[in-house]
């Protein structure tokens, strides 16, 4: 009995993909930021939500809702002017479109744009993967009245 983490990836026009563990997540996502910069025809957005996986008496159970999701933008390039973010894409022939404060934005390597990262800061993906794989979950069985 019991459960386990998992990270669900999805994005705009790239579905949806689950990755067990950490290896897994980075090797996709390694693959994933070059290959959504080039392709995705607007929004190169990606969406990392933990869930949960595992059976508990006997129950298959996959949790597909966690309120901590991390969303990305994927750019060559972040500027910010008057509070607000701007993102670039040459491959598509963008320069300067606005978007939510929201999110992290990443190049195609997956360095992290912004928020500006401070010297020795952990980055929001590490710091994301670090928290979601690191969970440990315990249940104890108890009777009710």
């Amino acid at each position: 009995m019991g459960l386990k983490t998992i990270i669900k990836v999805s994005g705009s026009q790239q579905g949806t993909t689950f990755h067990e563990n950490e290896k897994s997540l980075r090797d996709y996502l390694s693959r994933f930021f070059p290959d959504a910069y080039k392709n995705f025809s607007r929004h190169p957005i990606l969406v990392l939500e933990r869930c949960l996986k595992g059976d508990v008496d006997g129950y298959r159970i996959l949790s597909t809702t966690h309120s901590e999701t991390l969303p990305f933008y994927i750019s060559e390039d972040c500027k910010i002017s008057d509070g607000k973010v701007y993102v670039s894409n040459a491959v598509k022939n963008t320069t300067n479109n606005h978007i939510s404060n929201g999110y992290t934005v990443v190049n195609q390597a997956g360095k992290q744009l912004y928020p500006k990262l401070k010297e020795n800061q952990e980055s929001a993906l590490d710091k994301y993967i670090r928290e979601s794989f690191g969970v440990k979950y315990k249940f104890i069985k108890q009777k009710t009245k």
